[in-house]
């Protein structure tokens, strides 16, 4: 008995050796995995991020230039660096001024493509991770890739917040055809002036009463959320005085301390056309309210370029809208819904 339980004891300790090596490795591995599924989830983020923010200049209209895909690309390789993509080269520093360079990683944007319509945009993201357990099997590294593809389609149908406080007429069915700004229309062509009670008309978004109240909205937009199909309020011949100027002042010096390099005069000109160079969030860029019977018909997008008196000039554009949301009943005036991830 004595010998049975001593041949137990040595066989148990050889066992239990083979079994800690075991429990060891597959935790050593087990780290490998994990650090392998984080990098997978930085990289998801980074395509995430870079395909939303590609999407933002995208315009739904057929450029046969290509200048629409290539500035949606140029921004999605920023966005991509801006969050965590090595990019020693520094291909974008005005979006990322400070590139990751990790040499332990080694990260490449495998492709960026835009579909010929300028609706949607899909970026692909590969990293090679180094292996630290792995290595006693021969591994050094594994390889994580990632992709996301954002889209913009609908016209925007609620904007939640910044709603500019001018309205423009439009006839019932609403179309772009039946915009009246005192003006004839066409994208990108400037109009001057022309904002009047009977044309455009400025509005009450909420603000309250007086020029100051006014001159604050026309700065900043408007906090309330609004709607096509929802009453909205002229404020008639109110005498508006210094407002639009002075609120266009306040907007004009935001663009020039965030976006020094972009000149307000190039983006609407005689010739017309969908401009290709607003930046993201340029505080120029703004929706307003097509309406008729004091009611929303739909929402367009102009971009500011001056102001006197009671008048504002600039020229109708097609463009993302600032915190909207898409309706497939919304008429298209040129304001687009915020891209969505469809990938």
């Amino acid at each position: 008995m004595k010998r049975l339980n001593a041949f137990s004891s040595g066989q148990m300790a050889v066992i239990m050796t083979l079994v800690m090596a075991t429990l060891l490795g597959a935790v050593a591995l087990s780290t490998d995995v994990a650090i392998l599924y984080y990098n997978w989830m930085q990289l998801q983020k980074a395509a995430d991020a870079a395909a939303l923010a590609g999407a933002g200049q995208l315009t739904a209209l057929k450029d046969p230039s290509g200048t629409v895909a290539a500035n949606a690309t140029d921004i999605a390789k920023g966005y991509a660096c801006l969050n965590g993509i090595n990019d020693p080269s520094n291909t974008n520093p005005a979006i990322c001024p400070n590139p990751l360079n990790n040499p332990d990683y080694v990260d490449q944007v495998n492709s960026i493509t835009v579909d010929p319509n300028d609706t949607q945009i899909s970026i692909r993201l590969t990293r090679q991770v180094p292996y630290y357990f792995a290595k006693v099997l021969g591994l050094r590294t594994g390889t994580v890739a990632a992709g996301a593809t954002a889209q913009v389609l609908r016209p925007a149908g609620t904007i939640n917040g910044g709603l500019f406080p001018a309205g423009v007429h439009c006839d019932s069915p609403c179309t772009f055809e039946g915009l009246h700004p005192g003006q004839s229309v066409t994208l990108g062509q400037k109009f001057v002036g022309d904002i009047a009670p009977d044309t455009w008309g400025w509005l009450d978004l909420g603000q309250g009463d007086g020029i100051n109240a006014l001159q604050d909205v026309i700065a900043n937009g408007a906090t309330d959320t609004f709607s096509v199909g929802q009453p909205i309020s002229s404020l008639g011949n109110k005498d508006v005085g210094s407002a639009p100027a002075e609120g266009f002042r306040a907007r004009m010096d935001r663009h020039k301390s965030e976006f020094p390099t972009v000149d307000p005069s190039s983006i609407c000109t005689t010739s017309g056309g969908n401009p290709t160079s607003i930046p993201p969030g340029d505080p120029l860029l703004v929706a307003v309210p097509a309406v008729n019977l004091g009611s929303i018909q739909a929402f367009a997008t102009v971009y500011l370029t001056g102001a006197k008196g009671g008048e504002i000039d600039g020229c109708f554009v097609q463009a993302i809208a600032a915190q909207s949301v898409g309706s497939n009943s919304a008429p298209s005036l040129g304001a687009l819904s915020s891209p969505v991830l469809i990938q």
